[in-house]
């Protein structure tokens, strides 16, 4: 039995419901289980049907999870979790094992097609990011161009890992892999509309290093060099 918000649910009958809530969600394929925040929080687990994978647009699956849960049990899940067939643990009789499933959630080890979570999380980092590449192009001084980096970096990683921008931090230390550092390098030449090389970004590789990069082409460009295409 579930206790959220005071109110006592029973697993089996979200499950229950969850199954029928769209044609993509497999047969007895849904689980849920609560986690420890400010208060119980329910998370909500489902796979999807091997033939609709790579078809389903995720956050309509959410909203009609949410819609389902909202409207049977007057309850908000804080996570909906969109994996493939076969990914919830099951005993052998097919029985599933909530348990063991919140165990793999907590350790990470649960195979994550879509997350609400992250999504709406991902959102708000790309929302943000609109305000700080205006506030570059109004003012493209140091400070704006490092809180536009971190933000891109948040969205790349998917957390700063706690670490603080100092001086001589990299890029590999802050969690960003070879492929990311061309993706970041990328996004930002789309972005401010310049031509950043990922040659010299590698080399550089400190983020300070790119800051005072992408600071110089943005101020040469607008200096007497306006027209001309910028190389750094």
């Amino acid at each position: 039995m579930l206790v959220i918000n005071g109110k006592n649910v029973y697993s089996e009958d979200v499950e229950e419901v969850l199954s029928d809530a769209d044609p993509s969600i497999e047969t007895n394929g849904a689980t849920v289980f609560t986690i420890d925040g400010a208060g119980e929080k329910l998370v909500v687990i489902s796979e999807i049907k091997r033939k609709y994978l790579g078809k389903i647009v995720p956050q309509n699956i959410f909203a009609v999870i949410r819609r389902v849960v909202s409207a049977n049990f007057s309850i908000e899940p804080h996570e909906i979790i969109i994996t493939a067939t076969g990914n919830i643990p099951r005993t052998t009789s097919g029985k599933l094992q909530r348990s063991r499933c919140r165990s793999k959630y907590l350790s990470g080890e649960l195979n994550i097609l879509a997350s609400s979570l992250q999504m709406s999380q991902e959102s708000k980092i790309t929302s943000e990011r609109a305000g700080l590449i205006s506030a570059i192009m109004r003012d493209p001084i140091t400070e704006n161009i490092q809180a536009y980096l971190l933000n891109l970096i948040e969205l790349k990683t998917g957390s700063l890992a706690g670490l603080i921008a100092c001086e001589k931090i990299t890029l590999t230390e802050m969690g960003v892999s070879s492929i990311q550092a061309v993706e970041l390098i990328n996004s930002v030449n789309k972005d401010l509309n310049i031509n950043l090389d990922v040659g010299r970004a590698f080399y550089e590789d400190s983020l300070f290093g790119i800051i005072n990069m992408i600071e110089t082409i943005l101020w040469l460009r607008g200096s007497s060099t306006i027209g001309k295409e910028i190389v750094i």
